[in-house]
């Protein structure tokens, strides 16, 4: 059973461990980012703004999924970016079947997706 304590500490058993300040939360953002984020979203089509949600989802970064969807990157670059942690983990520890390589082909077939209906949108208009 896990309880928090009045005084912010989460204890398991005998075990007790305070939560950083900020830990397991967004960073703030200021006023600015967040309106000039709003801005570059509301510009986008529903086409594009459902291939940004995608991107964005997979590659879990905006600035990635904003660099696919404006053609800055293609969809290998953006999986390559995506998963630079998880491949220098991979050469490290070692792939493990059934969970790394479903990850990479759910990723390419994702970013694949995203960008094709880009280029589908751009295309009807």
């Amino acid at each position: 059973c896990i309880r928090r304590s009045s005084t912010g500490c989460w204890k398991r058993g005998a075990r007790r461990c305070r939560a950083a300040p900020g830990a397991l939360r967004a960073p703030a953002v200021d006023d600015a980012s967040l309106e000039s984020l709003h801005a570059a979203c509301g510009a986008l089509s529903d086409w594009r703004l459902a291939a940004l949600q995608c991107a964005t989802f997979e590659c879990k970064s905006i600035a990635l999924g904003f660099a696919l969807v404006d053609g800055f990157l293609d969809a290998p670059a953006a999986e390559a970016a995506a998963r630079v942690e998880e491949n220098a983990n991979i050469e490290r520890w070692g792939l493990v079947e059934g969970a790394h390589d479903y990850d990479l082909a759910r990723i390419q077939v994702q970013l694949a997706s995203a960008a094709f209906f880009v280029a589908a949108a751009d295309a009807r208009n």
